[in-house]
């Protein structure tokens, strides 16, 4: 859904009812994969995109225009028009990997 800031008239999602499916089972490698970023994860973009294209299995989000997104799977490019606070909540919510930042 979208919404419209009142001040400025910018669009921005609201993503409230819509849901990420991240894959569960996890191998050892792909934990220190993720490890290996910590505290880098801007200097290294395309490796955080690699990681949730990996993890993420399926999602109900959809685009400004209310049309469904496709999945990184159907659509590796997805992350380039998703805004920089979605794949920083994306990476930070990988169960199991990361623990989620108070007041998310």
């Amino acid at each position: 859904m979208q919404l419209r800031d009142t001040e400025t008239g910018e669009i921005w999602l609201d993503r409230s009812g819509q849901w990420v499916e991240y894959r569960r089972v996890l191998p050892w490698a792909f934990f220190r994969t993720v490890r290996a970023l910590e505290g880098t994860t801007l200097q290294n973009p395309q490796e955080v995109e690699d990681i949730l294209g990996y993890v993420i299995t399926g999602w109900n989000w959809d685009g400004v225009d209310g049309k469904p997104l496709p999945t990184p799977a159907e659509d590796s490019g997805i992350f380039d028009i998703l805004e920089a606070g979605e794949v920083d909540w994306l990476y930070w919510h990988i169960p199991g990997v990361n623990p989620v930042p108070k007041g998310s």
